[in-house]
């Protein structure tokens, strides 16, 4: 084939490009396919064996999840254990109760990993091996896209498969690992960057394949026709666009962001460079695909909340995030956190604690940072125009059209991804999307391409040099070889991608690669056996409350233990329910917020009523508060009946209070009390407010500040009547105002504020406060619709009166509830 390229005629070493209608093409030589089949065999080998010894598997124990310490790991597990227990993963009995679990207020369209728990499902009913299973199939995988990846690019097959191991290996799977389980499972990356990489040659990406009715000789002839366009339809260039494209929509919302940026990036550059319009189409329809997929993902999600109103809580960004968790290039280059040397591992540690916005420590492993650097030097030079002077053969001209596409793809990631780059602009429009530096993998496999071209490239050169004295021997072994392929090929190739794989390999053996096996079993079988001894004393299907309350997902974690540390328990569970893990941000799952907050002896008898069996402290979490809570848990209901192996966990029986309720109160009052207390009326900031990470006694709250001095909070009432609660808030301002007035309805309140006080304390979420207020504790009683409604808050009279400026007043809030007094006693 000929191409042009840069304005001159090029033999191109790249397969051939499809015209839009693809025609049927002889089969390739038996050879030539036994060969690629074996170069994705042993790349999937080497990549297993590689993984084997870089992980320590020898150590591992398949029915303990690798990194049971994790938080986020622990979230992932209780994914796959609710697939494995009810099919799927948006509703989950047995947390988050009495109502359950429904994910689809955090909506995710990640549901090709939940898929693929379902099929690990039909051979094992231990969510641990499935977890483990899944994480380690990812490694080969990973190697066989990547290496049909490079080979599109035109690598030959003997470096193309130790790069592709390598990217299986790359530092980013390691530090992901279960934690972040769906982005470590990138495999399905690289297809739809076959896309990408075909949109910015010009090639086709949309077509039907030319298939002849008469091969169809097995079906009568009338049916051969449409067999044929049936058969075109779906082997041809199109179908493998939707296929490429939606199995990686399907598996990662990240991901599909970053593609169909590439696309939009690779369809523009198409169409400057060449003014095709036809191919500019396809890209905008390839772009169409990603956003059609990840709608389909979305659906259920969103017809949910249509049905049962949008939850503003669960799902919380902020667009300053974006910078928080954006890329580096010096992280990139760096040495990636626990390089096996000592001095490159404290190097890395010394600037990611120095040094500030660390991000997620992203870091592409020395062979992809080699191909960064040549590829924004090559960069420079192809904008200076310098570099096609020196060539002086079609193939190497070819070579150099490949690496301007590499760096142009490379280029507009670094560019959107960087800190401060594009990525803070589509923040403002979305921040949902936060971590930019996720776009690693994605650049990591550019320049593993790029090292690929350009040692192909050398290999050329210096064989070519060897034979430049003898040009009939290089005539002769020329000819040979295109008449038979299987000749052994120079050594200097095989020596130069073992020397890749050698480094490469042993530059990403991190010591994070291996899991931390012995204390993952100890946390996880004491666990286990704490939760035995619970179930061995209630019945089946009991309730157990968890202390301390903490909101899900993603509060801040407090004495080192994290908002998904509450769903361990439930992981070693099989028979109980359990009060965590109910999604925030609505009354049948906020319910604990409010009977946490009115004292033990208070709690002990809401959780009698609705039906709990049990308490279970987790001692890590209270911290310094631990010894007060036990001790008025103690004087309700006796002394802890069961305390873990490791200390951490003590459970206290409710089954005499239960009992004592049973005796004394109607059963029907019962069940309306347990019916009220689980679906409270409640309170939510709203859109005005910034919200601040703050911690006391051992607990984790949300601190809320107003913006511009005024801020509506809706109201939550979803009993079929008005309440009547008491507006239970601690309040004060940061910014000094006087007073604030607090509307609901047509009933204003005017309340007096004390002067704040110097800073406490850091924001996680937005940026830190000037000064933190001194609260003062409200106690209003007041009447809240049924539905919807909203109560506001404003400069009171004093603070008008002074001439403040609104902009630059701000309120401050927490601890804000609404008690209902039907409910006590």
């Amino acid at each position: 084939m000929t191409r042009n390229v840069g304005g001159r005629s090029a033999t191109a070493v790249v397969p051939s490009v499809p015209a839009e209608t693809e025609s049927a093409t002889p089969a390739a030589p038996p050879t030539d396919r036994r060969a690629e089949l074996w170069t994705y065999l042993a790349g999937a080998a080497v990549t297993v064996v590689a993984r084997f010894w870089m992980m320590r598997l020898w150590q591992a124990d398949l029915t303990v999840p690798f990194f049971y310490l994790g938080n986020d790991s622990t979230a992932v597990a209780a994914h796959a254990k609710t697939v494995l227990e009810t099919g799927w993963y948006e509703y989950q009995p047995a947390l988050g109760a009495p109502v359950g679990q429904h994910y689809h207020d955090f909506p995710t369209a990640d549901n090709l990993h939940m898929m693929a728990f379902g099929v690990l499902g039909l051979f094992t009913n231990n969510f641990a091996v499935a977890l483990n299973v899944y994480y380690l199939l990812g490694f080969p995988l990973a190697a066989l896209t990547a290496l049909y990846f490079l080979r599109q690019v035109g690598v030959s097959r003997v470096l193309a498969m130790p790069l592709g191991v390598l990217y299986a290996l790359a530092p980013y799977h390691f530090l992901r690992n279960e934690g972040h389980l769906f982005l470590a499972s990138y495999y399905p990356l690289p297809l739809a960057l076959v896309v990408v990489l075909r949109l910015i040659r010009g090639q086709a990406v949309w077509g039907v394949r030319t298939v002849d009715p008469s091969t169809l000789r097995r079906l009568p002839v009338g049916w051969r026709p449409p067999a044929a366009r049936l058969l075109g339809l779906i082997s041809g260039r199109g179908a493998a666009t939707v296929l490429m494209l939606g199995v990686l929509v399907t598996a990662s919302t990240y991901y599909a962001v970053f593609v169909l940026l590439l696309i939009a990036a690779a369809g523009l550059v198409r169409l400057l460079r060449t003014g095709d319009r036809r191919r500019f189409v396809g890209a905008v329809l390839a772009g169409g695909t990603v956003v059609a997929v990840a709608v389909l993902n979305m659906l259920p999600d969103v017809l949910y909340s249509l049905v049962n109103g949008a939850n503003s809580q669960a799902l919380s960004r902020d667009g300053a995030a974006s910078e928080i968790y954006g890329l580096k290039i010096a992280s990139l280059l760096l040495p990636a956190p626990g390089h096996p040397i000592p001095i490159f591992s404290a190097f890395r540690y010394r600037y990611d604690e120095s040094y500030p916005v660390p991000s997620e420590s992203p870091a592409l492993g020395f062979v992809a940072a080699v191909g960064l650097v040549i590829l924004l030097v090559m960069t420079v030079g192809f904008v200076a125009n310098r570099l096609r002077e020196r060539v002086e053969s079609d193939a190497v001209l070819e070579r150099r059209e490949i690496l301007r596409q590499l760096a142009t793809l490379t280029v507009v990631a670094v560019l959107t991804s960087t800190v401060g780059g594009l990525s803070t602009i589509f923040s403002f429009i979305n921040p949902s999307i936060r971590g930019w530096n996720r776009i690693t993998i994605v650049i990591a496999l550019f320049c593993l391409a790029a090292v690929g071209v350009l040692a192909d490239g050398w290999c050329a050169r210096r064989l070519d040099r060897r034979a430049a004295g003898d040009a009939d021997r290089a005539t002769a072994r020329a000819a040979d070889r295109a008449t038979n392929p299987g000749l052994r090929r120079p050594r200097l190739p095989l020596v130069v991608a073992g020397l890749v794989l050698v480094v490469g390999v042993a530059d990403q053996s991190l010591v994070s690669a291996v899991p931390p096996y012995a204390e993952s079993a100890a946390g996880f079988h004491s666990d286990q056996d704490f939760v035995r001894g619970i179930e061995a004393r209630v019945a089946a299907d009991s309730m157990i409350f968890q202390l301390p309350y903490v909101d899900f997902p993603e509060s801040p974690s407090v004495n080192g233990v994290a908002d998904a540390d509450q769903l361990k328990l439930y992981l070693s569970s099989t028979t109980l329910r359990w009060s965590a893990g109910g999604i925030r941000g609505r009354p049948q799952s906020d319910w604990p917020s409010v009977v946490t907050s009115q004292g033990t002896q208070t709690l002990v008898q809401s959780l009698a009523t609705i039906g709990f069996a049990g308490i279970v402290v987790d001692r890590k979490r209270a911290g310094d508060a631990v010894t007060l809570i036990e001790a008025a848990l103690a004087a309700s209901s006796g002394a802890p009946e069961l305390i873990s192996a490791n200390g951490r966990y003590a459970y206290f029986s409710l089954k005499s209070e239960i009992a004592q309720l049973q005796q004394g109160t109607p059963a029907d009052v019962l069940s309306a009390r347990a019916a009220a207390l689980t679906n409270p009326v409640m309170a939510y900031p709203g859109s005005q407010f910034n919200s601040f990470d703050r911690a006391q006694d051992g607990v984790g709250y949300k601190l809320w500040q107003s913006r511009a001095g005024t801020g509506s909070i809706p109201v939550v009432n979803d009993r079929e009547t008005a309440a009547t609660v008491h507006l239970d808030i601690q309040i004060g301002s940061s910014s000094g105002a006087p007073d604030v007035q607090i509307t609901v309805g047509d009933t204003s309140y005017v309340a007096g504020l004390p002067a704040p006080v110097e800073t406490q304390g850091t924001a996680t979420d937005a940026a830190a406060t000037p000064q933190d207020p001194t609260f003062v504790h409200l106690d209003q009683v007041i009447t809240i619709p049924a539905g919807t409604s909203e109560i506001r808050l404003s400069p009171g009279p004093q603070t008008i009166a002074a001439g403040t400026d609104p902009q630059t007043v701000h309120y401050d809030f927490h601890h804000l509830l609404l008690l209902d007094d039907r409910l006590g006693g």
